[in-house]
């Protein structure tokens, strides 16, 4: 249900604000914040709503007051690879919107690590330094020894 809300809302509020490519960004921001407030990875559903919000777009745009036949009229007066092409586009909006979403929920919400980095673990490729490396741990075995 979220999910209807906010990518069809933001479809329709993207036609307002910006004719020809606004439901396609209106989707995307609209599936962003599903993706932000999901508790999971929705992107089906995300993609699912889009196509059908877009659906509803075309058929809203068919003749008013006709009905349901207007929007058939509407649905049929567009050849299927443009209304194919647009659906794709618009599931891929969706989706996207909805997947960006739910990586900045993840980026947001896990806690970051508070590890210092092993530097001995990296292994040295200069030779110089394997060298001074190795004198240095020998080193305090000499000292040790000498102590006891």
């Amino acid at each position: 249900m979220g999910g209807s809300v906010a990518v069809g809302g933001g479809a329709v509020a993207g036609l307002i604000a910006v004719p020809y490519v606004g439901t396609f960004v209106g989707m995307l921001v609209g599936g962003l914040l599903f993706g932000l407030v999901s508790g999971s990875r929705p992107l089906i559903e995300g993609s699912g709503v889009a196509v059908v919000a877009k659906l509803g777009i075309i058929a809203a745009a068919g003749v008013p007051g006709v009905g349901l036949s207007g929007a058939t009229t509407a649905l049929g007066s567009i050849g299927p690879w443009t209304l194919a092409l647009s659906l794709g586009f618009s599931a891929a909006a969706g989706g996207f919107g909805t997947h960006l979403g739910a990586d900045l929920r993840d980026g947001i919400t896990t806690p970051l690590d508070r590890h210092e980095p092993d530097t001995e673990a990296t292994p040295s490729t200069d030779s110089t330094s394997a060298d001074s490396s190795s004198s240095v741990e020998e080193t305090p075995q000499t000292e040790r020894e000498a102590i006891q």
